[in-house]
C-alpha cells in the first residue's frame, strides 16, 4: 500500500533559500529533495 504524500506549505521566505545560501538553506534543500524524490507536494501560501 502506497503511504500518503505529506504536504510542504512554503512561503516566499523558504523558496528564496533554493537560490540564496542563508541561515535555514539546508533545510529548505531538503524540501526540495522531498519533493524530487514524491514524498511531499510543494504548495504555496496565498
Amino acid at each position: 500500500m502506497e503511504r500518503p504524500k505529506k504536504i510542504a506549505v512554503v512561503d516566499a521566505s523558504v523558496a528564496v533559500k533554493w537560490f540564496v545560501e542563508e541561515e535555514f538553506t539546508r533545510q529548505a534543500l531538503r524540501v526540495i529533495e522531498d519533493y524530487e524524490s514524491q514524498y511531499v507536494d510543494i504548495r504555496s501560501m496565498q
